[in-house]
Order: C-alpha cells, then structure tokens, then sequence
C-alpha cells in the first residue's frame, strides 16, 4: 500500500506538471501580458560527494495582483539511491509597502505536504511550513518541518541469534533497525554579492544551519552555506527564463561532509506558445516574486539500532516446543552421550567443531529428539526468530550409524556421509519413528534400514552416491515425503522386500540408479 501511495504521488506530481504546461501553452485566449506574473518549469541537477540528485518543479500563480501573488508550488526529486521525493504546496507572496533598511521588501509564506520513500525502502509523510524576506539585495528564510512521527522498521537488519545458556535456548542480539523522519527546523540569510555585474544577473552568497532531532535518535544538526550565479532571460528561453550554477556544503555528525554542485534551468511556461507575447517589463524586486522557494530537499531521516534482544527460545520438534537441550560436537562421544541424556530429552548436535566421527553406533534412548543445529530458533516474548550452531556433518566408516531400538526417536537436520547404513530400524519395539532434513551419502549397503514397525515418518531426504537408498520389509502406515534417491552406484533407490502395506508416497524422486 505504501508502494503504491509513492508511485500514485509521484505520478500525479509529473502528470499535472505536463497537463499544466500544455494548458498554459495552448490557450491561446489566455492574456499574458495582463498577467504580471507567470509560471515557469525548472530542471535541476545535482552532483554530491555521496550521491547525485534531479529535480523537476512546476511553479504556478493561481491569483495575483499588482503586489501579491498566491501560487502553487509541486516538486519531484529523484537520487541514484533508491530515494524518491514528492512535495506539493501553496504559497503567498506580496511586497510590502514600507521599506527599512533601506530596501523594499517581499513578505512571504508557505505550506507544503512531503511524500519520500526512502533508501530503506521505507515512506515518511511530513508537513513544511516556511516563512521568507525577500529584497533586492537580502534573504532570510525559516523553515519548520513536521513529520509523521511513526517509526518504521528497516527489514533485513535482524541481529539475533541463538545460544545457549546452561541447558537453556535463548535468542540474543538486536532487532531490525527501526527508521523514521525528523522533526526540525532550518534558517538561512543571504547577500547579493555586487560582483561581475557586467556579466552575471545575480551572485548571491547563503549561511544558515540546520537542526533535526527525536527522542532515540542522533541529532542531525549542523551549518550549511550556498553560492549561486544566475543569468537571466537565458538565450533562446525568453523572458522570465534563468539558468543558475551553484555549490553548497553542509556538514553533520551522522551524515559527514557533503556537498554539492548544481545546474538549474528555468523555462517559463509561455515559451511553449507558438507566438512570442509582448515583453513585460518588471523591476528587480519584482522579479524575485517568483524565487524559488528554499527548503530541504529531503525529509530528513534517521536510522537507530534495533532494541536488544535476551530472551528464553524454543525450537520446534514434532509440534512440540522445546527449550532444554544438551549440546555435542566432535569432542565429545555420541555414541555414550547421546543415550546418556535420557528418554525424552532433546540433543542438539553442534557442527561448529569440524566433521563428527562416531566410533560406535548411536541408539537413541526412547521419545528422544536428535536434532543437527543451524536450526530456527524463536523468542518466547518476542517471537523474533534466529539460528544456533552449524548443521553437523558425521561419518563412521563401516558402521551403522544410528539404530532405533526405542519407539518415539526423532533425527533431524543432519547430515551422514561415510557409514555402512545410516539408519537402521529393524526392532519391533521402536515405532512411531521420525525422520526429515537428512543428507545420507556414501552408505555402503544402505541409506535406511527399516524392518517391522510401523508408524514412521520420512521427510525431506537425500540418499545419494550410496548402494542402495531405503529398503523396507513388513512396515505399515508410514509415510515418505520429498524422498531424493539415486546417484553414482546405487542399485536399489527404494526396495520393497514384502509385507508392508498402508504406506504413504508423495515427491518421490529417483535419479540415475540401476533399479527403479
């Protein structure tokens, strides 16, 4: 839906930019020369030090006289970051009728309504309000900037992760980042400097600051200074067009030093009539009712870390969620510790040590999860997720490597390389057997082994490069789900030797074997 709100404003924002262009350019009923003031485009690119921009703004008097004049303002910019930025706004000008200072003045306000989505893929909603002086040879500007205040998270930049304390789960870390655009406030004076004037229309000098902040979030807040050189009435362009070059620097502690060099073009929007009008001849002063109005180019956003993250978590193993676990790697002795952990318990084996070598068969006590880590973990309060351990890889040469004798077992996400079987379940007693996310490979008679007992669930399995894949006799009511078979050498991908019935198959996939 943001999506959708950006590109609906920045397409309303080119599209009445273009309809007004053709309006103005094809009436021909419409009276210039009666109208003091009149609309122009201006085209603005800009080249940083950290990024380029381009600017499209539609500047449109909508009710004038001889000393004021009420205008629209519309403006779309585009950087090569990702950022896109909409502004739509009302302004009011009129020149006031007492000079000080020695100079006569132009009293101005306005409003606009900001739309940006930002390089996080994020959009921000604010309202700018300013108010400007304006004369001949000054400028002083203060702008207010209030945005939605609405924090947004930036996806992707979840920082948690699993661990263990004791026997214990946990999720630590930082959650996403979290954005959101500043409120604040900008103020700039500037001088026409009485330089070249043989050859420039106007040299104008800026000094100014500016200062954002929100309670969580680094202040950005800084100085920043402008130059501009402006010609008038630019070659082909006609009266009214202008043509500036301009730099400004600015710096911040969160965002550095950037600067900038920029070219501006103005072209008024009756060079688009096929006839030339009449001239209309107007002072300095009055030329400045149609300055630009200075503001910010973008909603100012900040970016802070995520909220930290301790929390107890769980792993989900049969749909049951567990948070006790014993961890083992290849310093320690599965074969002796694994069963030592008792019946109901969970095991997580940990592959951050290296490759397993299991010197003994492993038999699993009754009701016990066997469990390879680089699994998902989630918060109990927060229901943030994250990844403990590496997925282990064990290997036993000659051997079986695990054997269910005891009903309930569950391995899961590990993976075997190198054994005589992987699997073997060839006791009556260890039904309801479950196995998924297994890798078998290099099994020298067979991946699994299963005999006699019913119940047993098989997903997500990979048997390849081994002998034989599963083999199975008098085994009821199972079910094999996402079975991968095949590979160099293998005989039989999947061998029924008798017996077994109201068994289950879906995904089967069988590769380059002997026998099918």
């Amino acid at each position: 839906m943001h999506r959708f709100l950006s590109i609906s404003f920045m397409s309303a924002l080119s599209l009445s930019s273009v309809l007004s262009c053709l309006a103005w350019a094809g009436d021909s009923s419409r009276s210039l020369p009666e109208q003091k003031w009149g609309g122009h485009i201006e085209l603005e690119v800009k080249k940083g030090n950290e990024r380029a921009l381009q600017e499209t703004e539609l500047f449109i008097p909508l009710q004038q006289d001889s000393r004021s004049l009420l205008f629209l303002n519309a403006r779309g910019v585009f950087d090569d970051q990702h950022s896109k930025e909409g502004n739509v706004g009302l302004g009011y000008r009129a020149m006031l009728e007492t000079p000080f200072l020695g100079q006569d003045w132009i009293a101005g306000i306005y409003g606009f309504a900001d739309l940006r989505r930002s390089p996080n893929d994020n959009n921000f909603m604010q309202a700018t309000v300013g108010a400007e002086l304006l004369s001949e040879d000054y400028d002083l500007r203060l702008n207010a900037y209030i945005p939605h205040a609405k924090e947004q998270e930036i996806s992707g930049t979840n920082n948690v992760t699993g661990t263990l304390a004791g026997t214990q789960l946990r999720l630590v870390g930082a959650a996403n980042q979290r954005e959101r655009a500043l409120p604040g406030f900008d103020a700039e004076v500037g001088v026409k400097l009485p330089l070249l004037a043989d050859y420039v229309s106007s040299m104008r000098a800026y000094g100014g600051g500016f200062y954002f902040d929100a309670d969580g979030y680094d202040r950005v807040a800084g100085p920043r200074g402008r130059f501009e050189v402006s010609w008038d009435d630019f070659v082909s362009f006609g009266e009214g067009s202008r043509f500036t070059l301009g730099t400004e620097i600015q710096h911040d502690d969160v965002r550095g030093r950037t600067a900038f060099a920029s070219a501006r073009l103005r072209i008024p929007l009756q060079s688009f009539k096929k006839s030339q009008t009449v001239k209309r001849a107007l002072s300095p002063l009055e030329r400045r009712m149609t300055e630009r109005v200075v503001r910010d180019v973008d909603i100012v956003s900040n970016v802070r870390t995520g909220d930290p993250v301790n929390e107890p978590a769980t792993i989900t193993i049969n749909g049951q969620q567990i948070s006790n676990v014993t961890v083992l790697d290849a310093n320690d002795n599965l074969a002796v510790d694994i069963p030592a952990a008792g019946a109901g318990s969970t095991v997580l084996l940990d592959g951050s040590a290296g490759t397993i070598t299991v010197g003994a068969t492993i038999s699993p006590a009754a009701n016990q999860n066997v469990v390879g880590a680089d699994v998902e973990l989630t918060g109990a309060d927060t229901g943030f997720t994250g990844v403990i351990g590496t997925r282990p890889a064990l290997t036993a040469p000659g051997l079986v490597l695990f054997r269910a004798t005891q009903p309930g077992v569950t391995l899961q996400n590990i993976d075997m390389t190198n054994v005589d079987y992987g699997i073997s379940n060839n006791a009556g007693g260890a039904a309801n057997f479950t196995a998924r996310n297994l890798n078998i490979s290099n099994a020298a008679t067979a991946g699994i082994l299963h005999f006699f007992t019913g119940g047993a669930t098989y997903e997500n399995i990979s048997i390849l490069d081994s002998s034989n894949g599963i083999a199975l006799l008098n085994v009821p009511n199972s079910t094999f789900t996402n079975i991968t078979l095949g590979g160099t050498g293998m005989v039989s991908p999947l061998w029924d030797l008798g017996g077994s019935s109201g068994n289950v198959y879906r995904n089967i996939t069988v590769l380059n074997a002997t026998n099918h």
